[in-house]
């Protein structure tokens, strides 16, 4: 075992050596010459079979014995049918066998390594393919002095569902995890040491013969709960080192990202119910494991079991997890069978136990099967300064940590009281506010805004220009002319809203438009009039935080990191301009010599020159000062160039803000607090939702108003949220007051209505999931005003 070579295979080896050198005539030699060649071809051959033996057959235990064979049955260049003595070197199976060692482990490593006696050898592989390797270059890589150099990057050979086989220097399944050894085929993840510390197990495809033997380290891993053997469209990136007699070598090139190959879904769990009542069944499954193809549907079949010759019928076809039967007759029996879909193929159907429905009896939450986090949602309670948990099938509240939750964390290595990066940013900002209020005098009067809908940026502008710090501190209170609406919340929400989208729009000259939707400063709105709405906006900014109101104003990232005192990197350049950064790559990577001919200064519009450093309209660019240009280009492009504008809306927000209260958040919460989150998750507003009127969580119409939001895409929602609440977008702290679906006392052909100040939805109890969502459509697409808010 080890790859040891034993004392009998060396006495066999020097044997067969002392047979070569006796069928040679003496009389034709010098002795001591001839003794000097025997003693050097002896030390060549026990180099040659140990190297074999280490490299060939890592690991393994070997048999060596010595075979006489035709010559044409090894070298087919030779012609007779003279007997030939050769080393023969194997796997000794008696020794796996006494091990209980799988023999289809040793798949990949040669069938047999036969040696000459000159020390070439032949290696047969078990698909009686052969190769023969030089005496001369075993020898070179048997005896080097130095480590070797490092190998070249790593190629894929072959893909599958569940594995990757890479080539070049190595054949190897890599592992998923980031630390574990991967010498080739090795894929044990309990193996967290440093692979070059220990020897490892029994490898399950060895090297390429001939080279010397290493180590394929992943780089990532996307997915580390187990080893591409378990995983489909895994992705590893990976980097070689190898290994002789004087040690290893420095990695090599990283190499990758590879990829397995999608599959069919894994069968899923089986159906069940959530809610039964005497009409209908609200069921529901955990995800399918996709096995790297998105999940394209679920299909939901029902037969009712008193009926023997009833068929499974379709009920659903989609992509959510849970799915409202109605129309089901009480007191009776029914099964439900699933199965998923992705691009590669389709599941075998699942069936689940047989569900009874109620006898005319309020709908029923059932006892839901016990493993997996699916069901739960994490969510923060403003008002207990804790987390919650929301089990999004039962809806129950839980303040403690679900066993799934934990046993999760603890399969992924995390600590019991880890917390996601979103809860953290929720109590950052608790922190803020109550650090930010703690010095605000009582409440008196409210800040007054009257305003015309058609002027209602210059109507904001010129209040807030009357206004003093203690003013703005004030709860705002908006009038819109000739319209009846009393402002308890809703009509502020609007404001903040509409203001901020007045402001980006073109014609004022503060923002220009980038890619993806964002906005930049304009970096010609730096006369007196533009930075006088620059500091009107950093004040309007800064209330919006305050207030705990959200706005449309999606800005650059950059711009974000210049508010909260952060330092702007290439990256950020390269997002907001890439064509910019592109022409200043180009300089730094050619010579500009007679190619470029630009000074150090900047020309704007109406041929304003603007100098990049003192008298650098003067100073030519050259090779020699390119690199100095190319920093001062990125510069100006992501700092200077807007200077006055960032000036007058940071004196803006420290009216009401101090001079460093953003400087706790990072540039992407910045984003959060002025925007909010524009996802709509849909079980988070349930984990937030209260009740009037008769309507409960497992009322028939409010599970089917959540079946609709899921089936709607993210604009809709929007639409869906601000007519419910006047917000497109779910406060980071949730609504205040909570957000509130109430029963109307109107026929069930009727429109909702929404009372936005009270975050309170009227929703009819409509008689069909279709009715529901034609009305409620309708209703969030042609309402304008706020007459009810």
């Amino acid at each position: 075992m080890g790859g040891r070579v034993s004392a009998s295979a060396k006495r066999i080896a020097a044997d067969r050596l002392h047979l070569a050198a006796g069928s040679k005539d003496e009389s034709e030699f010098d002795l001591d010459e001839e003794e000097r060649r025997i003693k050097d071809l002896k030390e060549k051959n026990k180099q040659v079979v140990t190297y074999v033996v280490e490299n060939l057959f890592p690991y393994a235990p070997v048999s060596i014995k010595i075979q006489r064979l035709d010559d044409e049955m090894v070298d087919e260049q030779r012609v007779g049918k003279k007997k030939k003595s050769y080393l023969w070197i194997t796997i000794d199976e008696y020794i796996l066998k006494q091990q209980n060692v799988p023999l289809d482990t040793t798949v990949s490593y040669p069938l047999v390594v036969a040696i000459d006696s000159t020390g070439n050898a032949y290696v047969t592989d078990r698909n009686n393919t052969q190769r023969k390797l030089k005496s001369q270059d075993i020898v070179t890589l048997a005896t080097a002095k130095t480590p070797p150099p490092p190998p070249e990057a790593v190629v894929l050979a072959e893909a599958s569902g569940t594995s990757l086989k890479e080539g070049k220097h190595f054949l190897c399944v890599i592992s998923s995890l980031a630390s574990v050894q991967a010498l080739p085929g090795h894929d044990d993840p309990q193996a967290m040491v440093d692979p070059r510390d220990q020897p490892p197990r029994l490898p399950r495809d060895p090297l390429q013969p001939g080279m010397p033997h290493g180590l394929c380290l992943p780089r990532q891993s996307p997915q580390p709960r187990g080893t591409l053997m378990e995983q489909r469209l895994s992705s590893s990136t990976s980097s070689c080192l190898t290994h002789n007699s004087q040690g290893w070598s420095e990695f090599g090139p990283v190499s990758g990202p590879f990829s397995t190959l999608a599959g069919v879904p894994e069968k899923p769990q089986p159906p069940f119910a959530a809610v039964i009542s005497d009409s209908f069944i609200h069921v529901c499954w955990a995800p399918a494991i996709n096995n790297g193809a998105p999940i394209l549907a679920y299909f939901v079949e029902m037969k009712e079991v008193a009926d023997k010759n009833a068929a499974f019928v379709e009920v659903y076809k989609g992509r959510e997890c849970g799915y409202l039967v109605p129309g089901l007759t009480p007191k009776s029996i029914y099964i439900f069978r699933l199965k998923a879909l992705n691009a590669v193929g389709e599941t075998l159907w699942v069936e689940s136990k047989p569900l009874r429905t109620k006898e005319f009896a309020r709908p029923e939450v059932q006892e839901l099967p016990t493993g997996g986090t699916d069901r739960w949602v994490e969510c923060w309670d403003a008002k207990e300064e804790k987390v919650f948990y929301f089990n999004k099938w039962t809806c129950q509240r839980s303040y403690e940590v679900p066993v799934e939750v934990l046993e999760a964390r603890k399969k992924a290595g995390a600590a019991d009281d880890v917390e996601s990066p979103e809860m953290a940013f929720r109590k950052k900002r608790f922190h803020f506010h109550r650090e930010l209020r703690a010095h605000v005098p009582p409440q008196t009067a409210p800040f007054e805004l009257t305003l015309t809908r058609a002027t209602m940026l210059e109507d904001t502008v010129a209040r807030f220009g009357r206004a003093s710090k203690k003013d703005l501190m004030q709860k705002p209170r908006i009038t819109f002319e000739g319209e009846g609406g009393i402002d308890s919340g809703g009509l502020t929400k609007d404001w903040y809203l509409q203001v901020s989208q007045l402001a980006a729009k073109k014609e004022h000259g503060l923002f220009r438009p980038l890619d993806k939707g964002l906005l930049e400063l304009d970096p010609d709105g730096d006369s007196p009039d533009h930075l006088k709405l620059f500091r009107f906006l950093g004040k309007f900014l800064a209330k919006a935080i305050f207030d705990r109101h959200v706005v449309h104003l999606p800005l650059a990232p950059v711009l974000y990191k210049h508010l909260v005192g952060l330092a702007v990197t290439e990256a950020d350049l390269v997002a907001m301009d890439p064509q910019f950064h592109k022409s200043l790559q180009w300089i730094r990577d050619n010579d500009v010599t007679d190619v470029l001919y630009e000074t150090f200064s900047i020309t704007r519009a109406h041929n304003v020159v603007v100098d990049l450093k003192e008298n650098g309209r003067n100073v030519d660019v050259t090779e020699a000062n390119k690199a100095e240009y190319v920093h001062l280009m990125m510069q100006w492009r992501t700092e200077f160039a807007v200077r006055p504008q960032l000036d007058a809306i940071l004196t803006g927000m420290h009216m009401l803000l101090p001079t460093s209260a953003l400087h706790c958040f990072e540039w992407t919460e910045l984003d959060l607090l002025l925007n909010g989150n524009p996802t709509i998750d849909v079980d988070l507003l349930r984990a937030n939702v209260a009740f009037q009127g008769g309507y409960d969580a497992t009322a028939q119409v409010v599970l089917w108003l959540w079946q609709a939001l899921r089936t709607w895409d993210n604009p809709k929602r929007q639409l869906f949220l601000k007519f419910a609440t006047g917000s497109p977008s779910i406060p980071l702290d949730g609504f205040e007051p909570p957000f509130t679906i109430t029963k109307s006392d109107l026929e069930p052909t009727a429109l909702p209505r929404s009372h936005t100040c009270f975050n309170q939805l009227v929703l009819p109890e409509y008689l069909s999931f279709g009715v529901l969502t034609e009305k409620m459509t309708f209703a969030i697409q042609n309402t304008e005003g706020f007459e009810l808010s």
